[in-house]
Protein backbone atom coordinates (compact mmCIF):
# COMPACT_ATOMS: atom_id res chain seq x y z
CA UNK A 1 0.00 0.00 0.00
CA UNK A 2 1.46 3.35 -1.02
CA UNK A 3 1.02 6.21 1.42
CA UNK A 4 -0.47 9.32 -0.16
CA UNK A 5 -0.87 12.39 2.07
CA UNK A 6 -4.19 14.19 2.05
CA UNK A 7 -4.54 17.59 0.45
CA UNK A 8 -4.02 19.51 3.72
CA UNK A 9 -0.78 17.70 4.52
CA UNK A 10 0.38 18.04 0.91
CA UNK A 11 -0.35 21.77 0.98
CA UNK A 12 1.64 22.23 4.20
CA UNK A 13 4.56 20.30 2.77
CA UNK A 14 4.42 22.36 -0.42
CA UNK A 15 4.49 25.64 1.52
CA UNK A 16 7.42 24.49 3.65
CA UNK A 17 9.31 23.25 0.62
CA UNK A 18 8.68 26.50 -1.25
CA UNK A 19 9.91 28.58 1.72
CA UNK A 20 13.07 26.47 1.92
CA UNK A 21 13.69 26.76 -1.83
CA UNK A 22 13.02 30.51 -1.88
CA UNK A 23 15.49 31.01 0.97
CA UNK A 24 18.11 28.94 -0.83
CA UNK A 25 17.57 30.78 -4.13
CA UNK A 26 17.96 34.24 -2.61
CA UNK A 27 20.98 33.31 -0.53
CA UNK A 28 22.57 32.05 -3.74
CA UNK A 29 21.61 35.28 -5.52
CA UNK A 30 23.17 37.27 -2.68
CA UNK A 31 26.40 35.28 -3.06
CA UNK A 32 26.38 35.89 -6.81
CA UNK A 33 25.97 39.62 -6.22
CA UNK A 34 28.98 39.64 -3.89
CA UNK A 35 31.09 37.65 -6.34
CA UNK A 36 30.16 39.98 -9.23
CA UNK A 37 31.04 43.09 -7.26
CA UNK A 38 34.33 41.57 -6.03
CA UNK A 39 35.29 40.67 -9.60
CA UNK A 40 34.58 44.24 -10.76
CA UNK A 41 36.77 45.63 -7.99
CA UNK A 42 39.65 43.26 -8.83
CA UNK A 43 39.50 43.93 -12.57
CA UNK A 44 38.78 47.66 -12.55
CA UNK A 45 41.43 49.97 -14.02
CA UNK A 46 43.44 52.39 -11.92
CA UNK A 47 41.68 55.75 -11.81
CA UNK A 48 43.21 59.16 -12.16
CA UNK A 49 44.79 60.56 -9.03
CA UNK A 50 45.22 57.20 -7.27
CA UNK A 51 48.13 57.42 -4.87
CA UNK A 52 47.25 55.17 -1.94
CA UNK A 53 46.00 51.68 -1.15
CA UNK A 54 43.66 50.56 1.56
CA UNK A 55 43.25 46.91 2.51
CA UNK A 56 40.29 45.54 4.44
CA UNK A 57 36.69 44.40 4.56
CA UNK A 58 33.94 46.61 3.19
CA UNK A 59 30.77 44.94 4.48
CA UNK A 60 28.41 47.51 3.01
CA UNK A 61 29.53 46.69 -0.52
CA UNK A 62 29.85 42.98 0.02
CA UNK A 63 33.49 42.86 -1.00
CA UNK A 64 36.41 41.20 0.76
CA UNK A 65 39.07 42.29 -1.67
CA UNK A 66 41.84 44.85 -1.66
CA UNK A 67 40.45 48.19 -2.73
CA UNK A 68 42.26 50.97 -4.48
CA UNK A 69 41.39 54.32 -2.96
CA UNK A 70 41.86 57.62 -4.77
CA UNK A 71 43.64 60.26 -2.73
CA UNK A 72 42.27 63.54 -4.00
CA UNK A 73 43.61 67.04 -3.79
CA UNK A 74 40.55 69.04 -2.68
CA UNK A 75 41.98 72.17 -4.28
CA UNK A 76 41.41 70.44 -7.64
CA UNK A 77 37.76 69.73 -6.81
CA UNK A 78 35.06 72.23 -7.77
CA UNK A 79 31.26 72.14 -7.65
CA UNK A 80 28.96 73.91 -10.10
CA UNK A 81 25.51 73.57 -11.68
CA UNK A 82 25.14 70.77 -14.17
CA UNK A 83 25.24 71.74 -17.82
CA UNK A 84 22.77 70.36 -20.34
CA UNK A 85 25.42 68.42 -22.23
CA UNK A 86 26.42 66.67 -18.99
CA UNK A 87 22.89 65.34 -18.31
CA UNK A 88 23.44 61.94 -19.94
CA UNK A 89 26.75 61.44 -18.15
CA UNK A 90 25.17 62.27 -14.80
CA UNK A 91 22.22 59.99 -15.51
CA UNK A 92 24.56 57.09 -16.27
CA UNK A 93 26.47 57.78 -13.04
CA UNK A 94 23.21 57.76 -11.08
CA UNK A 95 22.15 54.48 -12.67
CA UNK A 96 25.53 52.91 -11.95
CA UNK A 97 25.36 53.98 -8.33
CA UNK A 98 21.76 52.92 -7.92
CA UNK A 99 22.22 49.53 -9.57
CA UNK A 100 24.12 48.02 -6.64
CA UNK A 101 21.69 49.42 -4.08
CA UNK A 102 18.67 48.39 -6.15
CA UNK A 103 19.75 44.75 -6.26
CA UNK A 104 20.49 44.64 -2.54
CA UNK A 105 17.20 46.35 -1.70
CA UNK A 106 15.19 43.87 -3.78
CA UNK A 107 17.01 40.98 -2.11
CA UNK A 108 16.34 42.52 1.28
CA UNK A 109 12.62 42.97 0.60
CA UNK A 110 12.05 39.54 -0.92
CA UNK A 111 14.02 37.63 1.73
CA UNK A 112 12.04 38.96 4.70
CA UNK A 113 10.16 36.09 6.43
CA UNK A 114 6.74 37.55 5.57
CA UNK A 115 7.75 38.03 1.92
CA UNK A 116 8.95 34.44 1.69
CA UNK A 117 5.71 33.25 3.23
CA UNK A 118 3.61 35.25 0.74
CA UNK A 119 5.68 33.99 -2.21
CA UNK A 120 5.42 30.42 -0.93
CA UNK A 121 1.63 30.65 -0.56
CA UNK A 122 1.23 32.15 -4.05
CA UNK A 123 3.53 29.51 -5.49
CA UNK A 124 1.56 26.79 -3.74
CA UNK A 125 -1.68 28.18 -5.17
CA UNK A 126 -0.23 28.29 -8.68
CA UNK A 127 0.47 24.58 -8.50
CA UNK A 128 -3.27 23.97 -8.85
CA UNK A 129 -3.15 25.82 -12.18
CA UNK A 130 0.32 24.89 -13.43
CA UNK A 131 1.67 21.37 -13.62
CA UNK A 132 5.29 22.48 -13.42
CA UNK A 133 6.56 22.93 -9.86
CA UNK A 134 9.55 24.98 -11.07
CA UNK A 135 7.32 27.36 -13.05
CA UNK A 136 4.98 27.79 -10.09
CA UNK A 137 8.03 28.55 -7.94
CA UNK A 138 9.69 31.05 -10.27
CA UNK A 139 6.71 33.02 -11.62
CA UNK A 140 5.91 34.82 -8.30
CA UNK A 141 9.58 35.69 -7.82
CA UNK A 142 10.02 37.10 -11.33
CA UNK A 143 6.79 39.09 -11.11
CA UNK A 144 7.80 40.50 -7.72
CA UNK A 145 11.24 41.52 -9.03
CA UNK A 146 9.77 43.24 -12.10
CA UNK A 147 7.22 45.14 -10.00
CA UNK A 148 9.86 46.27 -7.50
CA UNK A 149 12.19 47.44 -10.28
CA UNK A 150 9.39 49.44 -11.91
CA UNK A 151 8.51 51.04 -8.59
CA UNK A 152 12.12 51.92 -7.81
CA UNK A 153 12.66 53.58 -11.19
CA UNK A 154 9.31 55.38 -11.26
CA UNK A 155 10.69 58.87 -10.77
CA UNK A 156 9.88 61.88 -12.98
CA UNK A 157 13.26 63.57 -12.54
CA UNK A 158 15.21 60.71 -14.13
CA UNK A 159 13.26 61.01 -17.38
CA UNK A 160 14.23 64.66 -17.95
CA UNK A 161 16.91 65.39 -15.42
CA UNK A 162 18.16 68.72 -16.83
CA UNK A 163 14.79 70.40 -17.39
CA UNK A 164 13.40 69.02 -14.13
CA UNK A 165 16.15 70.54 -12.00
CA UNK A 166 16.17 73.81 -13.95
CA UNK A 167 12.65 74.72 -12.82
CA UNK A 168 11.96 76.93 -9.81
CA UNK A 169 14.19 76.35 -6.78
CA UNK A 170 15.23 72.90 -7.93
CA UNK A 171 18.93 72.57 -8.56
CA UNK A 172 21.42 69.88 -9.47
CA UNK A 173 25.18 70.30 -9.11
CA UNK A 174 28.15 68.28 -10.29
CA UNK A 175 31.54 67.82 -8.68
CA UNK A 176 34.39 68.37 -11.15
CA UNK A 177 37.89 67.07 -10.52
CA UNK A 178 40.89 68.47 -12.34
CA UNK A 179 38.70 70.82 -14.41
CA UNK A 180 37.06 68.21 -16.65
CA UNK A 181 36.25 64.98 -14.80
CA UNK A 182 32.65 64.78 -13.55
CA UNK A 183 32.96 62.66 -10.41
CA UNK A 184 29.76 63.28 -8.43
CA UNK A 185 26.41 65.04 -8.22
CA UNK A 186 23.73 66.16 -5.77
CA UNK A 187 20.30 67.74 -6.22
CA UNK A 188 17.98 69.96 -4.22
CA UNK A 189 14.20 69.80 -4.32
CA UNK A 190 11.92 72.02 -2.19
CA UNK A 191 9.26 70.24 -0.14
CA UNK A 192 5.70 71.24 0.71
CA UNK A 193 7.19 72.98 3.75
CA UNK A 194 9.00 76.05 2.42
CA UNK A 195 11.54 75.83 5.24
CA UNK A 196 12.66 72.28 4.37
CA UNK A 197 14.83 71.25 1.43
CA UNK A 198 15.21 67.66 0.27
CA UNK A 199 18.66 66.36 -0.61
CA UNK A 200 18.39 64.01 -3.59
CA UNK A 201 20.48 62.22 -6.20
CA UNK A 202 23.70 62.21 -4.21
CA UNK A 203 26.03 60.00 -6.21
CA UNK A 204 29.76 59.61 -6.72
CA UNK A 205 31.52 57.93 -9.62
CA UNK A 206 32.70 54.43 -8.69
CA UNK A 207 36.38 55.36 -9.00
CA UNK A 208 36.07 58.35 -6.64
CA UNK A 209 34.11 56.75 -3.82
CA UNK A 210 35.49 56.97 -0.26
CA UNK A 211 37.73 59.87 -1.25
CA UNK A 212 35.77 62.74 0.31
CA UNK A 213 33.77 63.82 -2.75
CA UNK A 214 30.41 62.97 -1.14
CA UNK A 215 31.24 64.98 2.00
CA UNK A 216 32.17 67.99 -0.14
CA UNK A 217 28.88 67.72 -2.04
CA UNK A 218 26.86 67.51 1.19
CA UNK A 219 28.63 70.55 2.66
CA UNK A 220 28.07 72.51 -0.55
CA UNK A 221 24.39 71.53 -0.57
CA UNK A 222 23.92 72.64 3.05
CA UNK A 223 25.60 75.99 2.43
CA UNK A 224 23.42 76.69 -0.61
CA UNK A 225 20.24 75.62 1.22
CA UNK A 226 21.08 77.81 4.21
CA UNK A 227 21.75 80.81 1.96
CA UNK A 228 18.36 80.28 0.28
CA UNK A 229 16.57 80.45 3.61
CA UNK A 230 15.94 76.77 4.27
CA UNK A 231 16.09 75.78 7.93
CA UNK A 232 16.21 72.00 7.64
CA UNK A 233 17.36 69.27 5.24
CA UNK A 234 15.53 65.97 4.77
CA UNK A 235 16.71 62.96 2.78
CA UNK A 236 15.83 59.31 2.27
CA UNK A 237 18.17 56.37 1.81
CA UNK A 238 17.59 52.60 1.55
CA UNK A 239 18.28 50.67 4.72
CA UNK A 240 20.67 48.37 2.83
CA UNK A 241 22.96 51.28 1.90
CA UNK A 242 25.37 51.12 4.83
CA UNK A 243 27.88 53.47 3.23
CA UNK A 244 25.26 56.20 2.71
CA UNK A 245 23.94 55.74 6.25
CA UNK A 246 27.44 56.11 7.67
CA UNK A 247 28.10 59.20 5.55
CA UNK A 248 24.95 61.03 6.67
CA UNK A 249 25.47 60.14 10.32
CA UNK A 250 29.02 61.44 10.04
CA UNK A 251 27.65 64.70 8.58
CA UNK A 252 25.33 65.16 11.56
CA UNK A 253 22.05 63.79 10.22
CA UNK A 254 19.66 61.97 12.54
CA UNK A 255 17.20 59.19 11.69
CA UNK A 256 13.64 60.44 11.79
CA UNK A 257 11.41 57.53 10.86
CA UNK A 258 11.25 55.95 7.44
CA UNK A 259 9.15 53.90 5.04
CA UNK A 260 7.99 50.47 6.16
CA UNK A 261 6.87 47.42 4.21
CA UNK A 262 5.26 44.43 5.93
CA UNK A 263 6.61 45.66 9.24
CA UNK A 264 10.20 46.12 8.04
CA UNK A 265 11.94 49.45 7.45
CA UNK A 266 13.14 49.61 3.83
CA UNK A 267 13.99 53.33 3.62
CA UNK A 268 15.36 55.53 6.38
CA UNK A 269 14.55 59.22 6.65
CA UNK A 270 17.30 61.55 7.89
CA UNK A 271 16.95 65.17 8.97
CA UNK A 272 19.33 67.92 9.98
CA UNK A 273 18.75 71.49 11.16
CA UNK A 274 20.83 74.09 9.34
Amino acid sequence: MVFRPNKVVEEKLSVRAAILIFGTIFQFERLQLYITFSTEMVNRPHSMGVTSLSRGIQPDEGSFVTKTMPSLDESQLSIREMREEEAQLVLEMLKDGFKDTENRLILYVLTRPMSLLILAVVSSGLRFLINSFIAALLIPVLVAIVVLKLLLWHSPDLKRIYSYYSAGQRKIWVAIYDDDDVCGCVALEPTSDRHIAELKRLSVSRWYRRSGVACCLVRFFETHARNKGFLQVVLHTPVVSKAATGLFEKCGYKVNGGWNWLGYTVVKEFRKDL
